[in-house]
C-alpha cells in the first residue's frame, strides 16, 4: 500500500541494511516527507533478504553503503541511479539493467538518487555467512569466498520482468506468498550469477553527442508509445544508421529499441487501466494496437492477467 516516507523513515531503512542517507538540500529535517510509494522487505530461508521498492522521491539524496561482506543483486525497473563502486568506473543503473556485487571485506559503495523521479527496483542480498550447502552452487560459493571485489552491470531478461513487477502486488497469500518469493529470489540469484557484463573490455564508450541523441530517441519512444515507430525513423532522429542505433541502444540501456518501446506501451496501458479506468479498447488504442485482442494477449504475457481483470488488482483476483 502506498504511503508517505519521511527522511527519518529512510534513515531507519538505512540502519537495517547498512546505508547512510544524505539528502539534498542538506537542511532537510528528518520529519519532512521525501517520498511516496511502497517498500516490501522479506527475509527468506538461509538469511536471504529480498527488498522491493517503488517510490517517487520529492528530493534527491545520496545513499552510501559500508557494504557488508556477501553478494548483492540490484535490479532497476524504473528510474536511474548513478553508482560508484571500488575498482570500477562509475556507471548508471538504468531501467532494465541490474548489478551484481560481491566481496569478503566491507566495501563502500555510493548511489546518487535524483529527485522528482520514480524509482522502482528489486534487491537481493546474500550474507557472507550463508550456508552454500543449501543450494550447492559452485558459482555462489566462489562469489562469497573469493578474495577480490566483483561487480557486473547487466541487462535484466525481459522474461523475468513480469514476475519482478508482481513483487509489488503479489497474487499469492500467506505461506504461498513466502514460497513464491523464495522461488523468485532463486531465479534472481541464478540470473545474477551468470549474466554478462554490459561494459566488458571490448565495449567502446559512447561520445557525449551520441548519448544525447540516444536519449532523444528514448524520450520520443516514452512520450508517444502509440506511434507506429520504425527503426529507420528512429535512426534519423539519432543521426545514426539503423544498425548503429540498434547496437548503441543495447549497449547503453541493456535492451533493444523495440523491447524498450514494448515496455513503455505496457507500462502506459497498466497505468491507464489501473488509475484512469480505461477500457481494453481505450488501452489498446493508446498503446498503438489496432486490435484489442492482440493488445490483450501482449498484456497478459507481460503481467500475467488479461487487462479487463487488471483493474480489480492482481492480488484480488482468485
Amino acid at each position: 500500500m502506498s504511503r508517505y516516507f519521511t527522511f527519518a523513515d529512510y534513515r531507519r531503512f538505512g540502519d537495517r541494511h547498512g546505508y547512510d542517507y544524505r539528502a539534498d538540500p542538506r537542511d532537510l529535517r528528518d520529519d519532512q516527507w521525501v517520498g511516496r510509494g511502497e517498500m516490501h522487505e522479506q527475509t527468506l530461508r538461509g538469511g536471504l533478504s529480498l527488498i522491493a521498492t517503488d517510490v517517487c522521491n520529492r528530493v534527491g539524496y545520496t545513499a552510501t553503503a559500508e557494504q557488508r561482506p556477501g553478494l548483492s543483486i540490484r535490479m532497476m525497473l524504473d528510474g536511474q541511479v548513478d553508482v560508484q563502486v571500488p575498482q570500477r568506473e562509475a556507471f548508471s543503473l538504468r531501467a532494465g539493467t541490474a548489478m551484481t556485487s560481491h566481496h569478503r571485506e566491507p566495501v563502500e559503495m555510493r548511489g546518487v538518487h535524483p529527485g522528482s523521479v520514480r524509482l522502482r527496483g528489486v534487491s537481493l542480498r546474500i550474507p557472507a555467512e550463508f550456508d552454500v550447502d543449501l543450494l550447492q552452487q559452485p558459482a555462489l560459493q566462489q562469489a562469497l569466498q573469493g578474495s577480490e571485489v566483483g561487480c557486473r552491470h547487466w541487462a535484466i531478461p525481459h522474461t523475468l520482468v513480469p514476475a519482478l513487477s508482481q513483487l509489488f502486488d503479489s497474487p499469492w497469500q500467506g505461506d504461498l506468498d513466502a514460497l513464491w518469493r523464495e522461488g523468485l529470489a532463486l531465479q534472481i540469484l541464478a540470473v545474477g550469477l551468470q549474466a554478462d557484463d554490459l561494459h566488458g573490455a571490448t565495449t567502446r564508450a559512447l561520445r557525449a553527442g551520441q548519448h544525447a541523441r540516444l536519449e532523444r530517441v528514448r524520450d520520443f519512444l516514452r512520450e508517444d508509445p502509440s506511434h507506429e515507430h520504425s527503426l529507420v525513423e528512429l535512426a534519423q532522429i539519432a543521426c545514426m544508421s539503423p544498425s548503429s542505433l540498434r547496437r548503441h541502444f543495447v549497449q547503453q540501456y541493456g535492451c533493444s529499441v523495440f523491447d524498450y518501446l514494448h515496455e513503455q506501451r505496457m507500462h502506459h496501458a497498466e497505468q491507464g487501466l489501473r488509475e484512469r479506468g480505461w477500457s481494453v479498447e481505450q488501452a489498446a488504442a493508446a498503446t498503438g494496437y489496432r486490435h484489442p485482442s492482440n493488445f490483450a494477449a501482449a498484456f497478459r504475457k507481460r503481467f500475467g492477467l488479461v487487462p479487463s481483470r487488471w483493474r480489480t488488482g492482481p492480488s484480488k483476483v482468485g
